[in-house]
């Protein structure tokens, strides 16, 4: 990102290289008492950074996958902090991989898309031995390309620790098992408890006892929400036993998040929404095979669009005409399907279902 202070990319590294007398393209260009740094093909400059940083900051994940990465995106000082952790590992796992590619040589790319993809392939939630063997053996190679890249001042214990990775993976297993992320976050907790930072031992200690009391309490209490029988966070809907009597369009209920906004669908998203939930519901099958088969009669050469533009005023007057005749042979449920729906409908930004939670794009 070439960041005054954090990049490597720096007067001092192009002196380096010129001592070590190695990557001339990289060194110095002294013009009388002027001095020209040339530009490192790793590091990215001017109209680039801020590209990367606007795409790194529009960057959508599945809820609860990642934090939301654009709040450590500063698009306008072309900057990037506040990584956590997880952060770092799903920057160059999922993201790096596919960034690079659009603004760095072919032969840089290639190397850092297959050091994500050895990162990626170590933090598997299941490891093959014969795999771990294998990438024992392409790291040395990696490092080594890494190192025809980045200036020497890159490399550094870290850097190196990446050789016994596999090795450590083999003796140890999975690496979800030995990771420091439930450490870190448990530390998180204790600052937390933090109230008198003049004692901050006693008072990580004190809370620590009023929440084990707190605990063994709530285990008794069974008519309030503790964390004993608190649902889980995406939970949704009716339980099996509850609200299943009626249509299955109509017994469907997911919780909305958010704060509803009225909105009239058009036209086309309304009749298109319409015969979506109609062509699904189970219920008025025989109606629908009905009408299906009065088109292929009438209309052969065009039977499915007939089928879809008609069918809901078919459906409505078919009804209403048995509603006449005999009332008590349509159920409410039926006729309020016939009828259909208000194309005035409330709009959320989010809501839960099937144990998924969704949000809009925006």
């Amino acid at each position: 990102m070439n960041i005054p202070e954090k990049s490597k990319d720096n007067i001092n590294t192009h002196h380096d290289l010129s001592n070590l007398g190695i990557r001339k393209e990289l060194h110095l260009i002294h013009d009388g008492d002027r001095c020209t740094m040339p530009h490192a093909t790793f590091a990215l400059h001017g109209d680039e950074r801020k590209s990367f940083c606007e795409w790194l900051s529009a960057v959508k994940f599945l809820d609860g996958f990642a934090t939301n990465i654009s709040r450590c995106v500063f698009v306008r000082d072309c900057k990037i902090s506040g990584f956590k952790s997880h952060d770092c590992h799903i920057f160059m796992q999922k993201l790096l991989p596919v960034a690079v590619g659009g603004y760095l040589r072919k032969d840089i790319s290639l190397t850092l898309i297959e050091f994500s993809n050895f990162f990626k392939e170590l933090c598997a939630r299941t490891l093959d031995r014969n795999l771990l063997k294998q990438l024992d053996n392409d790291i040395v190679n990696i490092l080594c390309k890494l190192e025809m890249i980045f200036p020497p001042s890159f490399f550094d214990v870290m850097v190196h620790l990446a050789v016994h990775l596999p090795r450590e993976a083999l003796l140890g297993g999975p690496v979800q098992y030995r990771w420091m992320y439930p450490f870190e976050r448990y530390l998180g907790k204790f600052k937390r408890y933090v109230k008198n930072k003049a004692r901050p031992e006693g008072s990580i200690a004190e809370a620590y006892i009023h929440i084990e009391c707190l605990t063994f309490c709530s285990m008794y209490l069974h008519d309030i929400e503790t964390r004993f029988n608190r649902e889980d966070r995406n939970i949704d809907g009716l339980p099996d036993d509850e609200g299943r009597d009626g249509f299955s369009v109509f017994t469907q209920k997911f919780p909305p998040l958010g704060i509803s906004t009225q909105l009239q669908l058009d036209d086309k998203l309304f009749k298109s929404a319409r015969w979506y939930i109609l062509n699904n519901c189970t219920e008025i099958a025989t109606y629908l095979d009905e009408h299906y088969n009065t088109c292929k009669e009438k209309h052969p050469n065009s039977i499915d669009q007939t089928h879809s533009q008609q069918f809901p005023r078919w459906l409505k007057k078919r009804v209403q005409e048995q509603r006449r005749m005999d009332p008590s042979a349509i159920s409410a449920d039926l006729y309020a399907i016939a009828c259909g729906p208000d194309p005035c409908v409330a709009s959320y930004a989010a809501c839960v279902i099937n144990g998924k939670r969704f949000h809009i794009k925006e």
